[in-house]
């Protein structure tokens, strides 16, 4: 999906929102996980995600969807080489 937006810019731009849904309803999340923990696993995401290294980027290089056909455009390889999560809110 990130190489079809890096593809098309009239979609960079647009601001998206996440959301978790809980398919059973007569679990309450809050009851099984506190808003502490949940925060402190989003703030340990946050932290630990902080782009790929050049022996990643250089695997996803090599990565085709068909022969000769390379997956990844190098403007996305560009983009995920500094990566890092946005801020998040509960």
């Amino acid at each position: 999906m990130l190489d079809f937006i890096l593809a098309h810019p009239e979609y960079a731009g647009l601001n998206v929102r996440w959301s978790m849904k809980i398919r059973t309803p007569e679990i309450q999340t809050a009851s099984v996980i506190s808003r502490e923990i949940l925060e402190s696993q989003f703030e340990m995401t946050q932290n630990a995600i902080t782009g790929l290294s050049e022996s990643e980027l250089s695997y996803l290089r090599g990565m085709e969807r068909a022969p000769g056909v390379r997956m990844f455009r190098e403007e996305t390889l560009h983009f995920l080489k500094d990566f890092k999560l946005p801020d998040f809110e509960i």
